[in-house]
């Protein structure tokens, strides 16, 4: 009951972030590596030079959540609403509710990346437009001309938009396939639309951009437990059950491209 509910209502932003689950509680650490040198070219006497590598370190780590209740062994005998299915119902719905808090507060207030701050117009990563037809173009402008700390420029393709509940309509308007009556009201991407309602707190016109494939925006669990677990109890000097949920589940940014 509680798996099959928890698949159910999966945070939204977890269709645009990388799952990555980790062996321990330690931090991850992922270090990433620039680009290989330009290739320049070999003179006649067959002479190469050298050239460098860089590379970056950013990373994040897993919380332990979770709660008890406790049911008494009168009210699971005169129980006729099944309490204890809806127990576990509500436990899935506060373990994927905990999810989405989480990826939504680093997107709102990510981290530093790369010691830099994560959405910056110098980074190709911030632009000042309403989500309409000439503002997605510039945001995949954007995306394409996002470089990787050596300056290398990065093969990307426009694949999501992220939205507040406020631009649903106008996200899903956007991307809807219909027969454009000149040039310039074609929308020539295949997007999808991820719509997370605690966007609309913060601003109800910010959107997101994401590249396809992305690996910046990181989500896990510990290995072995993904997902919510449940452990019960039973009282013996009192009698009763003894619920407990525990979710293992960290989130993190990793890199600085990928998102406008």
């Amino acid at each position: 009951v509680l798996h099959s509910i928890y698949e159910e209502i999966q945070a939204p932003l977890k269709a645009v972030a990388s799952l990555s689950n980790l062996p321990d509680f330690r931090a991850r650490s992922v270090v990433r590596l620039g680009g290989a040198p330009s290739l320049e070219p070999v003179s006649e006497h067959g002479e190469f030079t050298y050239g460098t590598l860089n590379d970056t370190e950013n990373g994040w780590r897993l919380t332990t959540y979770g709660r008890i209740l406790a049911l008494s062994r009168q009210a699971m005998v005169n129980d006729d609403l099944q309490g204890f299915a809806t127990l576990l119902r509500k436990f899935a719905q506060a373990a994927a509710r905990r999810e989405a808090d989480e990826l939504a507060a680093i997107l709102l207030a990510p981290n530093l990346v790369d010691g830099s701050a994560l959405f910056h117009a110098d980074r190709s990563s911030l632009v000042d437009k309403k989500l309409t037809l000439a503002g997605l173009g510039v945001a995949v402008e954007a995306l394409r001309l996002q470089k990787e700390e050596d300056g290398g420029l990065i093969l990307q393709e426009p694949a999501n938009l992220v939205v507040p509940v406020a631009l649903e309509m106008t996200a899903r308007q956007l991307v809807a396939s219909f027969v454009a009556n000149t040039a310039d009201t074609v929308q020539p991407y295949s997007l999808g639309v991820v719509v997370e309602p605690r966007l609309d707190v913060a601003s109800k016109s910010a959107w997101y951009l994401v590249a396809g494939n992305q690996s910046a925006l990181e989500y896990g669990y510990l290995d072995g437990t993904q997902g919510v677990q449940i452990t019960q109890r039973e009282g013996f000097e009192i009698d009763g059950l003894e619920v407990k949920a525990r979710l293992d589940f960290g989130c993190g940014w990793v890199a600085p491209v990928g998102w406008v």
